[in-house]
């Protein structure tokens, strides 16, 4: 059995096991590396917030697992206690060209129960109390473990069959992050809910507020500056005072030295004793996607949820030339910042907590032939689509602002010394949508070397946005679920959407959620339009053949040259260049 094989048959209940990576000490209290001397009786629960001397404490991990509160569970080889009542996991929804969107997230209810601590208290044995008689499972795993957050907790959903389970095959797994664990009611339910990991940008900011500041005066031309707790400083670096920006390139004793007053377009000022020093973060000419990366780690995320290889070969098809150059010496949320990349560069990024890592996609066109074909008549459930046209989010000009003077001062328009503008004259007339609607981007991350990004920034906006985009929701089987990903580019053909004629119009879509519906074992998808056309490529390199005598993949990747009637020598549509 897998669970690939038991998800289709019709009539099966979902099983969820859940896993916590609780905190726990590898020491045995009063031996070995632990010094604690409290007596026989008054030992610890291997927990931090329990600790005698945290000084020894010593971290590993204790996974706690939890299943479904359901006859036949556990089975003898499935060490869990049963006692889950109900899942609801929620996937990520990704905001094209705009936002990190909405977070993914699960939330559990359980039922709490007395417990004799067997398992779970090391030293249950020398209480001085009976632990069945006192307190329940989970009001004593809550107050022994306070320190929960942002621990791993995995959800594992299969199907029950006459072969039992098995935790590795005949489970799809949810990767989530501990955001709360909370007390149990006065009915005795347990809330647990889980979050994905752009939560820790929420909050996060960057670059992290430096507490240091000016131990004496500064001049203007000083080239050596006295900085109170220095070593809250890089060895070389950025540094924020007031309005300037000064680069230095070491440190001596109190002062960092070397330095490069008025840099980034700041003025070169006077300063006085007690003025706050920030670190700044700088990147100069940094791909699109390390640039990604160091914000991920600002946020505390581990290096291992970060597939930076992948990243760099998505990014060497779609994001070459993304190279960024900018300061930021005022700290903002790394959420905002990471939200501000997305609209800039049209990157996607979000959890995959199946994968167990953020995936990195973007608003781009599909290339030719490539995007998944889904229809209503082979692929979406009777009577589950709807669609909705957005006309909120018509646009008839966009204008993106970037290259700022002063990166010591805000990111507005008034501080940026380049802009491009979009018009669509013909859809802002009285003939069409009547209207001037227009869209303002000002981007911190581009600067002049930046233009030809910049430019397909604005044209891909309005390209999607010149019309309403449709918003489409509907279910499929989960036969086809590979079909239609999150962040995935699809050619949607269905009688919702209908052209002149009355016939389905094909149109391309980007997926923007994914839902399980685990009962029954349907998808719900969310997409939205693109505006791109059917048939695109990329300018081919030189030393390709005619598109009649090229390969396969050349002709689905590059654009070949058509003939005056807009076709290809095999009658197929001709190309629009990416």
């Amino acid at each position: 059995m897998t669970y690939a094989t038991e998800q289709i048959k019709s009539g099966r209940e979902p099983v969820y096991v859940v896993e916590l990576d609780l905190d726990t000490c590898s020491l045995t209290h009063g031996t070995g590396g632990c010094s604690s001397t409290e007596g026989t009786g008054d030992e610890c629960y291997n927990t931090y917030n329990t600790c005698y001397v945290t000084d020894d404490y010593t971290k590993t991990t204790k996974t706690i697992r939890l299943c479904s509160n359901i006859p036949g569970l556990p089975f003898a080889d499935l060490d869990a206690i049963p006692c889950i009542e109900s899942v609801n996991i929620s996937p990520p929804t990704v905001n094209p060209g705009n936002s990190l969107g909405v977070f993914g997230d699960v939330n559990i209810t359980l039922s709490d129960f007395p417990h004799d601590d067997v398992g779970v208290d090391p030293y249950y044995a020398t209480r001085s109390y009976t632990p069945f008689d006192l307190g329940t499972y989970f009001g004593k795993l809550h107050a022994r473990n306070e320190f929960f957050t942002n621990r791993p907790m995995r959800v594992k959903v299969g199907y029950i069959s006459e072969n039992g389970l098995d935790l590795v095959n005949d489970f799809r797994t949810y990767l989530f992050f501990i955001e709360e664990l909370n007390p149990p009611t006065s009915a005795g339910k347990v809330t647990i809910k889980g979050k994905d990991i752009f939560r820790k940008t929420e909050k996060t900011l960057f670059p992290e507020v430096t507490d240091a500041d000016l131990l004496t005066a500064a001049t203007s031309t000083d080239t050596s500056l006295n900085i109170n707790i220095i070593d809250n400083l890089t060895t070389s670096g950025r540094v924020q005072i007031n309005d300037e920006i000064i680069i230095y390139t070491g440190k001596s004793g109190n002062a960092i030295t070397g330095c490069t007053r008025g840099a980034d377009g700041s003025t070169a000022s006077e300063h006085d004793a007690g003025d706050g020093v920030q670190q700044c973060y700088h990147c100069s000419n940094k791909p699109v996607e390390d640039v990604l990366e160091d914000l991920c780690l600002a946020a505390g995320m581990d290096s291992s949820y970060l597939p930076t290889t992948d990243w760099a070969s998505y990014a060497t098809t779609w994001f070459v030339g993304y190279n960024l150059t900018t300061t930021i010496g005022i700290p903002a949320k790394i959420k905002d910042l990471i939200s501000e990349l997305i609209r800039d560069t049209l990157i996607m990024p979000y959890w995959n907590p199946i994968d167990g890592e953020i995936t990195l996609s973007g608003f781009v066109p599909p290339l030719t032939n490539l995007s998944e074909s889904v229809t209503d008549s082979e692929n979406i459930i009777k009577d589950s689509m709807n669609v909705r046209r957005m006309t909120s989010e018509q646009l008839t000009r966009v204008i993106i602002h970037y290259g700022l003077r002063d990166y010591s001062q805000k990111v507005e328009e008034e501080n940026c010394s380049m802009h491009i503008i979009l018009d669509d004259a013909d859809a802002a007339s009285e003939n069409e949508y009547g209207v001037v609607k227009s869209e303002s981007i000002v981007s911190r991350w581009f600067d002049s070397n930046n233009s030809a990004q910049a430019l397909t920034t604005v044209s891909r906006i309005r390209t999607q946005r010149t019309k309403p985009p449709l918003l489409v929701k509907f279910k499929i089987d989960g036969k086809d679920e590979d079909k239609v990903n999150t962040a995935q580019g699809i050619e949607l053909t269905a009688r919702n959407i209908q052209g002149k004629t009355g016939a389905a119009e094909p149109t391309q879509m980007q997926v923007i959620s994914s839902r399980h519906i685990e009962r029954g074992d349907q998808f719900e998808i969310t997409a939205v339009s693109t505006g791109f056309g059917k048939r695109m490529g990329f300018i081919a390199p030189a030393g390709l053949s005619d598109y009649s005598a090229e390969s396969e993949l050349n002709t689905l990747k590059y654009a070949f040259i058509s003939d005056a009637n807009d076709e290809m020598s095999d009658g197929t549509d001709a190309y629009r260049i990416i």
